[in-house]
């Protein structure tokens, strides 16, 4: 049993679409900021450092929900020390 659901073939496909959806929203968000906002605080060269913070910050609000999201925040986690070494 996991969370409130029961473990199924699902849960490790569904898990992935999550942390990809993340790297969409942050991508998407980057984008506003940059292309949308007169005088933005960011370039496109921000890119990587703001990526890697906000993974982070993802990862935390995942944590809190650890039970229900636990191969989520692992994945977010790994991706963040992946992105964060790349640099």
């Amino acid at each position: 049993m996991r969370g409130p659901f029961v473990s199924t073939d699902l849960v490790p496909i569904l898990d992935q679409v999550l942390a990809n959806v993340v790297y969409i929203v942050i991508r998407s968000f980057f984008k506003y900021l940059v292309c949308n906002i007169q005088g933005a605080l960011f370039s496109r060269n921000d890119y990587h450092e703001f990526f890697v913070f906000s993974l982070g910050f993802f990862a935390e609000r995942f944590k809190s929900y650890k039970s229900e999201f636990t191969d989520v925040h692992k994945i977010l986690i790994s991706k963040q020390k992946r992105v964060g070494t790349e640099k």
